[in-house]
């Protein structure tokens, strides 16, 4: 039984404006929506956080490359490198996250096709 006293969630929500599209979205509108929501997310979490012990020593083994050190593949530092060179070689947690979140899009849009 609804209270009627209480307004009901259709007239809650008549005050919105009615949003119509112009026809259906279709998939691969719908991916290229999600990936850039979802990245953005990475990118506003990236630079909202620190930089944690890891990222440090990426940050590191980037400035010092080698074949490989002792519990990391050359490909994190890779990776790390190419957020860095995006940005101009400008430091900062966000930077260093920046191939990482790249790749998590690039991924998404791989496993979605």
């Amino acid at each position: 039984m609804t209270d009627p006293t209480r307004p009901g969630l259709k007239s809650l929500l008549r005050p919105l404006p009615d949003i119509r599209l112009a026809g259906p979205i279709g998939p691969r509108l719908a991916l290229v929506a999600v990936l850039a929501a979802s990245v953005l997310l990475h990118l506003v979490w990236g630079a909202a956080l620190d930089a944690s012990n890891d990222e440090a020593y990426h940050f590191l083994y980037t400035t010092h490359p080698d074949l490989s050190y002792f519990d990391h593949p050359p490909m994190t530092a890779w990776v790390a490198k190419a957020g860095l060179l995006l940005c101009g070689n400008q430091i900062s947690p966000l930077t260093l996250r920046l191939g990482f979140v790249l790749m998590f899009a690039a991924s998404g849009w791989v496993l979605a096709r």
